[in-house]
């Protein structure tokens, strides 16, 4: 007998049915409707006064302009902005607002006679403007390997737009080499078969080729995105990310990013000697266990063919094992001298047809990392291309609130064509896709246009339906995103250039030290860049690194034994943190700060509008940054230790729950991985003969 779950009315996705057998799903499906009920009863009361608003808009305006109404909308997931009375907002002209879903208002433009804090600065100790000119030198170096093709027939992935299911959800036929489905355990993969990671510092070939180009820095891709995160959120006033070509599945049509996006960014700073600085990633805080090692098995499985990726079994028999090498992409840029590693590379990709391998882990895995871990696999799947779960397009709406930006950073620094993204549950494939740099671009920096979305516009009235207009503006937001995102790089890599001139010089001079950046949001028009520096000796930098690989090597090995594991990764996880605590607080000593304002021109003009954004491909971009000393000690070595304090936060998260001590999302997520677990079950015991479609 079969039953028939749907989802409460109300709820943001298309109705979802499932079907099964009653004696399998009975449970499940009582707990899902439960769920989706509290979800909606939620959601409907959270919106109550967002519907009153929506009937009368006239007078919400009014009141909004009076600053006698107050508006949160999107929750979590979406941009929350309260409107207070406060000339910087510039709601005379609607045309410069628009609508979001629940139909509260974004400003987009500030007032006139709003003064920034930019000019509120009298006393900077450094003023510089930046243009756009490219400063990016790609240097040939000879490598000792060869960058590796995909595998498997995975190549078409690259020239089709959208995801590709590895197995039809319909038809049951494979797509792809039906290999690829099921992942190998970690503990039956020879890990000593992949090459190490090299930190900057220990690089002897970048130092050699630092000295030969005279460059002062040198850095890998991986310690670079987090800083340049931050200038990105500087420069673009935190930009939500553009969600339009999404379906309606995703109601909302822009996104704020995730708070483990926006965490602090921490490098090492390393003096070399001879003038040179080596930039490391600060490892402390980093919690990548499962996931990373994962990544290097999955990055080698999508490269190999069936016979030589069963070569790197522990079990195999094979007396010629591999032996990998990895190879390098290097670049110059002002002072710095950059290090990409090469993952793949199709010739017949645009430039020199290079891009990255990322494996991305479904939402219930991600948002319930440890119980994955340490508890059991779920088996959340993904069986359709779009929908507000088990689909495609939601693991990239998470995406694009998340890591897509230093994925967008890595990218531009490695001179790659774009991304190619393999999701998966930690157990099973389920599909590819391959996200090109100009699509990146485009949902990282393509809102804030007057022309983003028609129908969200408050006053359409200064839109005139030109047909010659409307032809003409066919791809042009993708041109104008992936041209500010150039320019934006440049001037980033400028202002970092400059600012590690000032601490090396001026400050810290011949000396090592633990960087720190938060941008954070002064009001809705305008952001400043935190900077924290603190000398460090070389024994301090060595517990710092050590920190965070200990504790990863000792919850890893948890991960591999069946007896209790979670109990022994919780009281790991406390004394790493404590042991952290402790150790930021004794090495925060002596710090300098500086607080980064900028004011932004376009043609020569100071812009208004919250998000900058060309309209024009021959519009030009200057960046104006003045740098403020904080003078106070105590202040600077409290916001110290507060950004590094929000990454450990993070780690003390990390903790097993239970369904009683978790919100109602991970729920759903859990009720999801039942109804896939009991799925798979049944098409094992069916056994279904594999068919391949391999033209």
């Amino acid at each position: 007998m079969l039953i028939h779950i749907r989802k409460c009315p109300g709820i943001r996705s298309q109705q979802q049915r499932f079907y099964t057998q009653r004696s399998s799903l009975d449970k499940v499906g009582s707990v899902f409707e439960k769920l989706q009920s509290e979800k909606y009863n939620k959601l409907f009361n959270s919106q109550k006064e967002d519907l009153k608003v929506l009937k009368n808009s006239n007078i919400s305006l009014k009141k909004i302009k009076k600053g006698k109404k107050e508006h949160k909308h999107l929750g979590k997931r979406g941009v929350n902005t309260k409107f207070k009375k406060s000339s910087n907002y510039n709601l005379s002209d609607l045309s410069k607002c628009i609508r979001t879903a629940t139909g509260a208002i974004y400003p987009l433009h500030q007032s006139d006679d709003h003064i920034s804090a930019y000019d509120h600065v009298q006393s900077p100790i450094f003023q510089k403007q930046y243009n756009t000119n490219p400063i990016y030198e790609p240097i040939p170096v000879e490598q000792k390997g060869e960058v590796p093709p995909l595998q498997h027939q995975l190549s078409r992935v690259l020239f089709q737009h959208g995801p590709q299911f590895l197995q039809d959800p319909r038809s049951k036929v494979y797509n792809f080499d039906p290999f690829l489905q099921k992942i190998i355990p970690l503990d039956e993969f020879n890990m000593n078969l992949i090459p190490g990671y090299i930190t900057s510092s220990k690089d002897k070939i970048m130092l050699e080729l630092s000295s030969k180009l005279h460059t002062k820095y040198y850095s890998s891709t991986s310690s670079m995105t987090g800083i340049l995160s931050h200038l990105h959120f500087l420069i673009s006033n935190f930009r939500p990310s553009y969600l339009d070509d999404f379906s309606k599945n995703i109601k909302y049509k822009f996104g704020t990013f995730t708070k483990s996006a926006k965490l602090p960014g921490s490098v090492i700073v390393r003096n070399m000697g001879h003038g040179k600085y080596a930039i490391d990633s600060d490892k402390s805080a980093d919690r990548e266990i499962l996931l990373s090692q994962l990544g290097h098995v999955l990055e080698k499985l999508l490269t190999s063919t069936p016979d030589h990726f069963q070569k790197h079994r522990l079990d195999s028999n094979s007396t010629d094992p591999p032996t990998e090498i990895n190879s390098y992409h290097y670049a110059k840029m002002g002072d710095f001298l950059l290090r990409s590693q090469l993952d793949c590379k199709d010739d017949r990709l645009p430039g020199n047809g290079t891009f990255d391998l990322k494996t991305r882990a479904v939402c219930a895995v991600r948002h319930d990392m440890i119980k994955n871990e340490y508890d059991s696999i779920t088996g959340y799947e993904i069986n359709k291309l779009n929908g507000e779960y088990e689909s495609f397009e939601r693991e990239l709406f998470e995406l694009s609130k998340s890591t897509l930006l230093k994925y967008s950073l890595q990218a531009r620094i490695g001179n790659m064509d774009g991304i190619f993204v393999a999701y998966h549950n930690i157990s099973r494939m389920f599909g590819f896709e391959y996200l090109p740099l100009e699509k990146i671009d485009k949902i990282l920096n393509n809102f804030g246009s007057l022309k983003q979305d028609k129908s969200n516009f408050i006053n359409l009235k200064n839109f005139k339906n030109d047909p010659e207009d409307e032809i003409n503006s066919i791809g042009l937001d993708s041109k104008l995103s992936t041209k500010w995102s150039n320019d934006e790089f440049n001037i980033s890599i400028k202002i970092l250039n400059d600012l590690l001139d000032i601490i090396t010089k001026d400050y810290l001079p011949l000396q090592s030290f633990r960087l720190i950046f938060k941008a954070v949001e002064k009001g809705s028009f305008q952001s400043v860049l935190n900077v924290i520096a603190s000398p460090i000796t070389d024994d301090e930098i060595n517990s710092i690194q050590n920190s965070g690989y200990k504790s990863n090597k000792i919850l890893l090995e948890d991960i591999e034994e069946p007896q209790g594991k979670s109990q022994k990764q919780q009281d790991h996880m406390n004394s790493h943190i404590e042991k952290l605590r402790e150790l930021n607080e004794r090495t925060m000593k002596s710090p300098i700060g500086f607080q980064v304002y900028i004011n932004t021109e376009l043609n020569n003009q100071n812009t208004k509008m919250r998000h900058p954004k060309y309209k024009s491909i021959e519009d030009d971009l200057k960046i104006s940054i003045k740098i403020d000393k904080m003078n106070n000690p105590n202040e600077i070595k409290s916001m110290g230790i507060k950004f590094l304090e929000e990454k450990i936060k993070m780690l003390s998260q990390n903790t097993i729950k239970n369904d009683d001590e978790v919100d109602i999302f991970i729920k759903i997520l859990r009720a999801f991985g039942q109804k896939g677990l009991l799925k798979r079950s049944k098409e094992e015991k069916n056994d279904l003969k594999k068919i391949w479609n391999r033209d």
